[in-house]
C-alpha cells in the first residue's frame, strides 16, 4: 500500500486526523507489518470461530479466555441461521453443526393464552432450496464442537485474564494473569473477541462510550421432557417450530411462560440484561490490534443475528489476511469495509424492532401485535430472509434447485 493512500485512510470524512492511542506507533515500516502469530482474546462463538479459521490458514494461534473453564450456560440457546451455518461449513464443521441444529420448519405467533393466531411453513422452502434451514442451537453444544480442534492443538488457554496490552511497530505485548501467575506473551497481531464489555476496546479506543442498557431483560431455560412436565398446548411446543409471543411485555397468569418457568430447574435458568453498543464508525483496528463480534458491533437479539455476525466476522477477517498475504493493515481495512454496512444494518434493525415490541405507547403496542400476524403471512418476511440469510452471506450459497 502506498504511503499517501494510508494517510488518506487515517483521516475521517471531515479531513481531521484520527486520534491514535499512545500505544499506536505511526511509522512507515509498520505499513508492511505481517502476521504469523495471532493471539485471540475471548473464547465466545466469534473467538472460537476465528481461531479455527486462522489455524486453517496456517497461522500460529492462541486463544486466551478469562474463565477457568467453559461454562455450559444451561439454557442458553440462539438462532444459528443459514448464513452462520454456511460459514461454519466453509471451515469444516458442516456435518457436526447439522447434527446439533434444530431446523425451523414452521413459524407461528401465539396470543396471551397460548393459542396460535398466525402460522406459516414457508420458511422451510428456503432450507430445501439452499440446504441450510433457519434453526436453533444450544450454545454449549456449538462451543464443544468449535473448541475441540483448538484443545487438540494445544492452543486454548483458560484462566487467562488480560491485564495490559502494548503494541509497537514490531509486535504486541500482552500481559496475562490469574490467581496463580502472571506472564507476558508477544505476538504479531491481537484480535479482541471479548464481547460487549471488551477489555481490548478500552485499550485501543479509551474514549469509547460504555454499552447501552435497554432496561429490558432476557431469560433462558431448559426443560427436559417438557411434554411430561407441563400441560402446555402441544401446538406451542411442536418440534421444529419457531414460536413468537404476541405480547412480550406483560404475561397474564394464563400465559404458558409461567408454567414453563415453574417447571424449570433454577440451575438451568439464565437471566441477563440486554445491552448494545453504538456501531463503530472509526474503524475496528488500530495498528496490530483488531476487533471482532460484539466488541465492535454488539446487537440486540430481535433479528437473531448476533452470533451469526460474529461467525461471519471471523471468517471474513481470516480470508482478508490470506488474501493480503498476512499484511495486517490492508487486511484489517478490507475486513472493516466488507463488514461495516452489513453489521450496521443488523444493529439498527434489532434496535428499532426492540423499541417497537417493547413500546409503552398503547397505540404502538397495538400496531406491533397486529403487524406481526400480517408480516408472517406476507412476502416481506420471506424476501428479507432470502436477502439477509442467503444472498448477503459472505460465503456464497447457490440454490440446490431452482423454484
Amino acid at each position: 500500500m502506498r504511503l499517501e493512500k494510508f494517510l488518506q485512510c487515517n483521516f475521517d470524512k471531515s479531513h481531521k486526523p484520527i486520534n491514535f492511542t499512545n500505544n499506536y506507533y505511526f511509522r512507515v515500516p509498520f505499513l508492511m507489518a505481517t502476521t504469523r502469530s495471532v493471539a485471540i482474546i475471548g473464547g465466545g462463538i466469534g473467538g472460537l470461530t476465528v481461531v479455527n479459521g486462522l489455524m486453517h490458514a496456517g497461522l500460529s494461534v492462541s486463544l486466551n479466555e478469562r474463565s477457568p473453564f467453559f461454562i455450559p450456560t444451561a439454557g442458553a440457546g440462539f438462532g444459528l441461521q443459514p448464513n452462520g451455518q454456511a460459514v461454519l461449513a466453509h471451515i469444516g464443521f458442516k456435518e457436526k453443526v447439522q447434527q446439533i441444529t434444530h431446523p425451523y420448519l414452521v413459524r407461528q405467533i401465539i396470543n396471551d393464552n397460548g393459542d396460535v393466531i398466525a402460522s406459516s411453513n414457508r420458511i422451510a422452502d428456503y432450507g430445501k432450496r439452499f440446504g441450510f434451514f433457519l434453526g436453533g442451537i444450544l450454545r454449549a453444544e456449538l462451543v464443544d464442537i468449535l473448541k475441540e480442534p483448538i484443545e487438540q492443538a494445544g492452543n486454548l488457554h483458560n484462566n487467562h485474564n488480560v491485564a495490559n496490552i502494548k503494541q509497537d511497530a514490531d509486535g504486541v505485548m500482552i500481559s496475562l494473569e490469574n490467581n496463580q501467575q502472571k506472564k507476558s506473551v508477544r505476538v504479531d497481531m491481537l484480535i479482541g473477541a471479548d464481547g460487549i464489555h471488551s477489555t481490548v476496546v478500552n485499550q485501543i479506543f479509551p474514549q469509547s462510550p460504555p454499552p447501552i442498557y435497554t432496561k429490558e431483560n432476557i431469560f433462558y431455560g431448559v426443560i427436559d421432557n417438557i411434554d411430561q412436565q407441563t400441560s402446555i398446548n402441544p401446538t406451542v411446543t411442536a418440534k421444529n417450530t419457531l414460536t413468537h409471543y404476541s405480547q412480550l411485555k406483560r404475561f397474564p397468569k394464563s400465559h404458558p411462560v409461567h408454567e414453563c418457568a415453574a417447571a424449570t430447574d433454577k440451575k438451568r435458568l439464565l437471566h441477563f440484561g440486554l445491552y448494545y453498543r453504538q456501531h463503530r464508525r472509526d474503524g475496528w483496528h488500530r495498528g496490530r490490534i483488531c476487533l471482532l463480534g460484539d466488541s465492535c458491533h454488539a446487537t440486540l437479539p430481535y433479528v437473531g443475528q448476533g452470533a451469526n455476525m460474529a461467525i461471519e466476522d471471523a471468517v471474513s477477517l481470516a480470508t482478508c489476511l490470506e488474501k493480503h498475504h498476512f499484511l495486517i493493515e490492508p487486511a484489517s481495512q478490507e475486513y472493516y469495509k466488507q463488514r461495516y454496512d452489513r453489521t450496521r444494518r443488523v444493529v439498527n434493525s434489532a434496535r428499532y424492532l426492540g423499541l417497537l415490541l417493547h413500546s409503552q405507547n398503547p397505540v404502538i403496542s397495538f400496531i406491533a401485535k397486529r403487524l406481526g400476524s400480517v408480516i408472517i403471512q406476507s412476502n416481506v418476511l420471506m424476501t428479507m430472509i432470502e436477502n439477509e440469510f442467503y444472498n448477503k452471506c459472505p460465503i456464497s450459497m447457490k440454490p440446490l434447485k431452482e423454484e
